[in-house]
């Protein structure tokens, strides 16, 4: 099936499926819990999220990236996604740095 979508793309198009939380997903004792071939298709790529320390038998190529929930940077996301929100969404009597604050209290 991904190579079916990786055929119908354009050159400049992608797909990428996020897929949340895969710690989560009932175990199959360290099976390939994706079903993943070792070689994606061309313009098709997964981002995976598990909590620290979790290891997957995923024979694709792979990179791993550490988010730590209380990092500056992803602090900073925080709010300027949240201040982007607010002023899009034209909420009026909302103080924007306050919400930030009680959001990533």
């Amino acid at each position: 099936m991904l190579q079916q979508v990786s055929q119908q793309l354009s050159t400049d198009e992608k797909l990428i499926i996020v897929l949340d939380a895969l710690d989560e997903v009932d175990d199959l004792v360290g099976g390939n819990k994706l079903f993943l071939p070792i070689t994606l298709p061309n313009c098709v790529y997964f981002v995976v999220t598990t909590r620290p320390g979790e290891t997957f038998r995923i024979f694709c190529e792979q990179a791993h990236v550490l988010i730590k929930q209380d990092s500056k940077e992803n602090l900073r996301d925080i709010e300027n996604f949240v201040s982007k929100a607010v002023e899009q969404a034209g909420i009026q009597g909302v103080d924007s740095q306050k919400l930030i604050e009680h959001l990533i209290a």
